[in-house]
């Protein structure tokens, strides 16, 4: 009897024992999911800051502009549903811009290098590298054991060296401008048109096509066939090299393609019909009144279009004050945005007139432009989205944000030491000495 009752205690003590066990395991199994997804969130947002600041130094605006955009996309996205724990976490209400702790939590630094990272004001810090240390998170069972936790994340971003030795562009639409060989690029213009100036890179079927019957400036892009390739990539863009073996590979896309085009608009609204996937629209959603051109001769604009249109200058200005200068535009409103999304590039073509069905394109170059305005959605003048009025309006510009000159073929291989004379992208690095990027 006796023994009995020592089995019975012996029995109480090991349940009591692996009671504890098993709640200690739930507390890591718990906690240690809820810690990963919590880092990993908080290593996004870190991403995005440390991109959004580079890029910001890129455009050649200052230190205290890049921190103030690192803080714009981090409050961003904080606010999304999924970061509402970080988002308590981590206030970011007066965030001091002109220091590199901009908050007790975050800071923001730069340098003229990736590595060795060195701090420096100067105007060649050109890589931005973003810490938010520390951040405290709710606890479930880790309680019970006095666990604390917290999460840090690290983000270094910049320009990486030349791509390649091709010309290339990220962001790359299936449109089409008539270009002149004989005028190469220059301070004030390239290919017959000067930067500021106003085109149509899409005509409406009423207009004499400057390609060829049938063409209305749409462009198959090599890899792609058909009007849903076309849709995808006016709204989302596609990123390409034209080298000497892909330059004879341009063909037409014929049709008018009025449902595809107006895929053109996800970059103002961030949704597209018939696709399943779009990119963020921009920022900067500010239009001036709508824009009607001659049916029979596209490149002439109805009279005063360049008082009426919003230009290059203004959307930048605009984008940096959050405001917009047109009455009855459109609000600037940043919550789900990307910057620069109205900016892409489209292909620079020799015209004959002559160009019938689907055919070779004798191309010159890609070009950057600013889209003017939406595509029209009534009538001529007043929207017109149907087949007669389906066009697009857009301003050249000398290059597209985050991408070397186009027209530079100086060669080069992405890494660390950019020489900042060929195109090349905002990337991230990994950070020296840190095991959080």
């Amino acid at each position: 009897m006796k023994n009995l009752h020592k089995n019975n205690g012996n029995i109480v003590v090991l349940a009591t024992i692996s009671l504890v066990a098993i709640i200690a395991v739930s507390a890591l199994a718990l906690d240690g999911g809820h810690l990963l997804l919590s880092k990993s969130r908080l290593q996004n947002l870190a991403d995005a800051a440390a991109l959004s600041a580079a890029k910001s130094r890129d455009r050649g605006e200052t230190i205290t502009q890049a921190r103030a955009e690192a803080v714009a996309i981090l409050t961003t996205n904080l606010a999304h549903q999924e970061n509402g724990e970080l988002e308590s976490s981590l206030p970011l209400t007066g965030a001091n811009t002109s220091t590199v702790q901009v908050t007790s939590l975050l800071s923001v630094d730069f340098s003229e290098s990736p590595d060795p990272f060195i701090s420096s004001t100067s105007s060649d810090a050109i890589y931005a590298k973003v810490s938010i240390e520390d951040v405290p998170l709710d606890s479930f069972f880790a309680r019970i054991f006095s666990f604390a936790k917290d999460v840090t994340a690290t983000a270094l971003a910049g320009p990486s060296t030349d791509l390649t030795s091709d010309k290339c562009t990220s962001d790359l639409v299936p449109l089409l401008i008539c270009g002149d060989k004989s005028q190469p690029p220059s301070e004030t213009g390239a290919w017959g048109f000067n930067y500021g100036d106003l085109t149509v890179m899409k005509i409406g079927s009423n207009t004499e096509s400057r390609v060829g019957p049938g063409n209305f400036q749409l462009v198959r892009l090599p890899g792609n066939s058909g009007k849903n390739d076309v849709r995808d990539a006016l709204a989302n863009g596609n990123s390409f090299c034209l080298g000497d073996l892909d330059i004879n590979s341009f063909t037409t896309e014929t049709g008018n393609a009025v449902g595809p085009t107006e895929a053109l608009d996800a970059r103002f609204t961030g949704s597209a019909q018939g696709l399943k996937s779009v990119d963020a629209r921009d920022w900067n959603t500010c239009q001036g009144p709508p824009i009607a051109y001659d049916d029979t001769q596209p490149d002439l604009m109805e009279s005063g279009y360049l008082s009426k249109a919003y230009r290059f200058s203004s959307y930048k200005t605009d984008t940096e004050a959050s405001s917009c200068s047109l009455p009855g535009s459109l609000d600037v409103v940043k919550s789900g945005g990307l910057p620069d999304r109205r900016l892409f590039n489209v292909v620079v073509v020799e015209c004959d007139g002559e160009t019938n069905g689907h055919k070779l394109l004798s191309v010159i170059d890609f070009m950057c432009v600013f889209l003017t305005q939406q595509v029209p959605s009534g009538n001529k003048g007043q929207g017109g989205g149907n087949g007669q009025n389906s066009y697009a309006v857009g301003e050249v510009v000398r290059v597209c944000p985050f991408e070397g000159d186009t027209d530079d073929n100086s060669g080069g291989q992405p890494g660390t030491t950019p020489n900042g004379s060929g195109a090349y992208r905002i990337v991230l690095f990994h950070v020296p000495n840190s095991k959080d990027s």
